[in-house]
């Protein structure tokens, strides 16, 4: 191979070289430029809405031998259309009482921890998605919170 290389002229070997390289820096470009953006795959419609729910600051469960704790949290609802949003604003009171209820419930025990966190947001999801129905809530995400 390295003989025929040798024996090609020099004019054949630069129009080679150069139709290599065209062809490399075109596939570089097309995989890291002009790719198509790949379709999400977290299963989320594409034009969803974020929704402020708002502030909440109120007591926490008493656990066993446990303090008064206070909780300030602000949430946001992800929802999957303006249908959805508007759904959501119409209900905005039941959405707040139920959250606020569900919140009060929790103890500082439960809520310690990331897992505790991901408890209390799957609970306040499943709650919220009955008051939206037959509309879907997507995600709802703890934006601020603090407690004491």
């Amino acid at each position: 191979m390295l003989k025929k290389l040798r024996e090609m002229s020099p004019v054949k070997l630069i129009i080679a070289t150069l139709l290599l390289m065209v062809v490399s820096a075109g596939a570089v470009y097309w995989f890291f430029f002009a790719r198509p953006a790949k379709a999400q795959t977290d299963g989320k419609p594409k034009n969803t809405v974020i929704v402020t729910v708002g502030d909440f600051t109120t007591n926490l469960a008493l656990g066993d031998g446990m303090r008064q704790s206070i909780i300030k949290v602000t949430i946001d609802l992800e929802v999957e259309n303006q249908k959805a949003a508007a759904e959501v604003s119409k209900k905005l009171s039941q959405i707040r009482d139920v959250i606020l209820t569900e919140i009060r419930d929790t103890t500082l025990l439960e809520l310690n921890g990331a897992d505790g966190m991901e408890h209390l947001r799957q609970d306040l999801m499943r709650t919220v998605d009955n008051q939206i129905k037959p509309y879907e809530l997507l995600d709802l995400y703890f934006v601020d919170m603090v407690v004491q």
